[in-house]
């Protein structure tokens, strides 16, 4: 599984107490208090063709099937880290700041699975075997 991090939207801290307090935060908890997770897996394009009908070479320039499949890629690597994931309703926000990020994860995931699968056609890959 490929698992991204990104940032959750924070709001800002106030004065010297509300910055104490954030650091306290992120030293007591870690990068779970400050990040999303995100995992385009099986899990994530399955939801996505069940709640859209689509598939992923579908959803070019369809917006809503896009946050579909985000929404969902971040519950899977949310709930793989242990992290509460975001509504439907923020990934909208999510999207808007990291959307050159949230790009770059999904080309780098698909690019893992055709690895994968070239190591498995070419029998380069002790963990799978072709079974005729």
């Amino acid at each position: 599984m490929l698992l991204f991090e990104l940032d959750k939207p924070q709001p800002t801290a106030q004065g010297i107490l509300g910055k104490l307090l954030a650091w306290v935060k992120r030293q007591l908890i870690g990068n779970k208090a400050t990040s999303y997770f995100a995992s385009f897996s099986y899990y994530a394009i399955s939801r996505l063709k069940l709640e859209t009908g689509k598939d992923i070479a579908d959803i070019d320039k369809d917006v809503e099937a896009y946050e579909t499949l985000f929404y969902h890629a971040l519950v899977a690597g949310c709930t793989h880290e242990g992290v509460q994931p975001p509504t439907k309703e923020q990934v909208p926000g999510i999207l808007d700041a990291n959307y050159a990020l949230v790009q770059n994860m999904m080309i780098e995931s698909f690019k893992a699975l055709e690895d994968q699968k070239k190591k498995l056609a070419t029998g380069k890959n002790n963990r799978m075997k072709i079974v005729a």
